[in-house]
């Protein structure tokens, strides 16, 4: 719901936006408006795993996730390994290199109205990610790119990104020792802490 209120604000709960009628109760989702309108315990995430859990709720393949990633899990899970198509997206290029996913999602949206197969419409999705990240590398210009982070315990996102860069001449690494997720966070702050100390030593 969040991701629709961000393209769509109130017109989702006043315009026949019925995706979630079967799930939540009249008086829950008027809580939920009041919520996202006013802000209350509806912080904004530049997360690019909140848009798997996204999707996953919308295609109806899941609504809730009991442990970190079985939304974007069932949703991988969803894919159809044939299909080659991608939904429209934009960078913006200013300061930082910003996303617009508002595309996706619209088109995303438009197939599911469409009766496009779950399946194709997962693949789309995860194709899209690939493409925007190869995107990327060739904004930043860099030979070396790093696939790291939670989502890249997803192997088809993996490895169709892989692929994409690999084809373009790009040298993709990938985390073999230590995991991409949140358990590989520890590691990384103990290197960047002995970076920055030795920095700090060096300018005494």
């Amino acid at each position: 719901l969040g991701v629709l209120y961000e393209l769509y604000g109130d017109e989702i709960f006043n315009n026949g936006f019925d995706l979630y009628q079967d799930i939540f109760k009249n008086e829950e989702l008027n809580i939920i408006q009041k919520m996202l309108e006013k802000n209350i315990n509806s912080p904004i995430t530049s997360s690019a795993g909140r848009l798997f859990d996204a999707v996953s709720s919308l295609l109806n393949i899941s609504h809730n996730s009991n442990y970190e990633g079985q939304s974007a899990m069932k949703l991988e899970f969803a894919v159809d390994i044939t299909e080659r198509g991608h939904y429209p997206f934009s960078i913006k290029e200013n300061k930082i290199i910003e996303i617009d996913w508002s595309e996706i999602i619209k088109t995303l949206l438009d197939d599911k109205n469409n009766n496009i197969d779950t399946s194709k419409i997962a693949a789309r999705f995860h194709n899209s990610l690939s493409k925007i990240i190869l995107s990327v590398a060739e904004i930043v210009g860099k030979e070396k790119v790093l696939l790291s982070g939670g989502c890249f315990q997803n192997t088809y996102l993996t490895e169709r990104t892989a692929k994409l860069l690999t084809e373009k001449k790009y040298k993709v690494y990938l985390n073999q020792r230590v995991p991409p997720n949140d358990g590989g966070i520890a590691l990384g702050q103990i290197a960047a802490y002995n970076v920055v100390k030795k920095d700090w030593l060096g300018s005494l």
